[in-house]
């Protein structure tokens, strides 16, 4: 399987880039993400967005494998 990569996915791609601008432009990562719900919103609504972030997933080894709880006792 070949390495997937950004540039496969531009609208993402601009978003991510876009929010990791103001992470950088705002030492204060409060501010930052207050700043960056905008940018998050809009690509909530932004379909092509929605489809690279699904297609992003799906082509990571292992991806419907990972868990994010930890696992009960």
């Amino acid at each position: 399987m070949q390495k997937v990569t950004f540039a496969e996915f531009p609208e993402l791609k601009r978003s991510v880039t876009e929010i990791l601008g103001i992470f950088k432009a705002h030492p204060d990562k409060t501010k930052a993400h207050e700043i960056s719900k905008p940018v998050l919103e809009a690509m909530t609504h932004n379909p092509q967005v929605m489809t690279e972030i699904i297609r992003l997933n799906i082509a990571q080894p292992g991806f419907f494998n990972r868990t994010h709880y930890p696992s009960p006792s």
